[in-house]
């Protein structure tokens, strides 16, 4: 039997990795693109700031201005809803969700996304017992929605200027 384990082992990770399987968060997108100007309503909000660290973790500089690409964040949503309900009636699960709308434009001002849009969501179970606790958990949860996102919209960035088409 484990005679049998051991290539068993070797053919699943074959196969895994083969798929393009890898965890989330450990591979960077990079963009061919040396400067950026991101712009949004809220130049120091979270999402802001979650797509500065990304695009400079990508190779892309941050940039106030100038003759770089464009990236205009056109709205940013976020929701939290209850999914259950304890004996009570207090909710005691939670959805928590980030909608963001933007754009993308070339250096030459000409539009190459208008209408891009990415959704990140996480539940979470509320602690009636210890608020603050779960306080805490929201907004951590919420910080990394905002990095989700911030690596949602880099990705999108990357097929767009990959396929070079306006949409």
């Amino acid at each position: 039997m484990r005679n049998l384990a051991s290539p068993a082992l070797l053919l699943s990770l074959l196969l895994l990795t083969a798929c393009g399987f890898q965890l989330r968060g450990t591979g960077q997108a990079a963009l061919d693109l040396p400067a950026l100007v991101v712009s949004a309503a809220n130049q120091y909000g979270d999402l802001t700031q979650a797509l500065g660290s990304s695009l400079e973790a990508a190779g892309t500089e941050v940039v106030a201005e100038g003759s770089a690409p464009r990236l205009t964040i056109l709205g940013e949503r976020r929701d939290k809803r209850p999914l259950t309900s304890s004996g009570s009636v207090n909710a005691a699960d939670f959805q928590l969700r980030l909608e963001v709308t933007f754009s993308l434009e070339d250096a030459a001002g000409q539009l190459l996304l208008s209408d891009g849009a990415v959704i990140a969501e996480r539940t979470f179970a509320f602690d009636s017992n210890s608020f603050a606790a779960s306080t805490d958990e929201e907004e951590r949860l919420f910080e990394e929605l905002y990095q989700d996102a911030a690596r949602q919209i880099l990705l999108q960035l990357q097929a767009r200027l990959r396929s070079g088409v306006p949409q």
